[in-house]
């Protein structure tokens, strides 16, 4: 495909200027323009989107705080029931995040428009958005989406980038955890137990990490599997051989991380209150506090 636009001359010389109103010169040819249905309702649901693209013509971001509200959201569905507007367009901002969103698209296939979704195939990964592609099926959505550019050797090198810098950042990764998992899994769960680990103890150990890897996994809890190891160790050490636990271990190897876990986090929620604005701040506290399991299941 070239990269380079052909450059299209005008037919036609462009003619001068006059001061002939629009109305009259539709009158001088006879001609009325009337309009006779709406075809397409098309609503933009705000500027709040889980990205902050460079070109985006609304300067959408997660900064952004402009929603339509509910009420307006209503207006728009009152309307395609009164008009019987075939088709209901809902864009963004990413137009997911607006607490309306379900009911646009629930209501309008209702009133038995034709939804369409401009979506930027990214949203589903946000917390609360992974049943998006069943949500869209059951609602005979059509998914609108675009490509970083309308080249493609442009396209494939934007994406050719970022898989290459995540394949990269992987092996980084793995090779990281090669040369420092077994030693930071020594330094925690070596010593805790000084007696012999029987098969009864060995079997309680994996039992006990496996289970409660899986409990935290099933529930959204945070998890590290050296702690559950760990903790599977003094839990067995408690019920197999209680007088054989190092108990002045435990404080530097698993109450240390625990304590520095929450100073971090407290930094961080400071940083956010300090540098956001009003609606995103509470969004993304309250995004925070979830992912870290300290808001009360009550307030989720």
């Amino acid at each position: 495909m070239s990269t380079v636009l052909p450059v299209i001359e005008p037919a036609l010389k462009p003619q001068p200027h006059t001061d002939v109103d629009f109305d009259e010169k539709l009158a001088a040819h006879g001609l009325e323009l009337r309009a006779v249905t709406v075809d397409t309702l098309q609503v933009n649901v705000g500027k709040l989107c889980n990205q902050a693209c460079k070109h985006c013509h609304v300067d959408a971001s997660p900064k952004r705080t402009e929603i339509m509200m509910r009420e307006t959201a209503e207006a728009v569905i009152d309307a395609v029931h009164r008009f019987r507007i075939p088709t209901l367009d809902i864009t963004g901002g990413a137009p997911e995040l607006n607490p309306s969103f379900r009911y646009l698209v629930t209501e309008g296939h209702t009133a038995g428009a034709h939804v369409i979704v401009r979506h930027n195939l990214t949203v589903m990964f946000e917390s609360g958005q992974a049943d998006l592609p069943e949500f869209f099926r059951n609602h005979a959505v059509e998914v609108v989406s675009s490509l970083p550019y309308f080249l493609e050797e442009q396209t494939d090198a934007h994406y050719r980038t970022a898989i290459i810098w995540g394949a990269l950042t992987t092996l980084a990764g793995a090779l990281v955890l090669g040369l420092f998992a077994a030693r930071m899994m020594k330094f925690f769960t070596s010593g805790i137990v000084s007696a012999k680990p029987t098969p009864a103890f060995t079997l309680a150990v994996i039992c006990g990490t496996v289970g409660w890897v899986i409990i935290a996994t099933v529930t959204h809890l945070p998890v590290s599997t050296t702690h559950a190891i760990a903790g599977s160790l003094l839990g067995a050490g408690w019920l197999f051989a209680p007088t054989a636990i190092a108990w002045s271990k435990l404080a530097p190897r698993l109450a240390v991380p625990l304590l520095l876990s929450i100073a971090s986090l407290t930094r961080f929620l400071l940083v956010l209150i300090k540098c956001s604005p009003g609606a995103t701040r509470r969004r993304s506290i309250a995004f925070a506090l979830e992912q870290s399991s300290l808001m009360p299941a009550c307030c989720k």
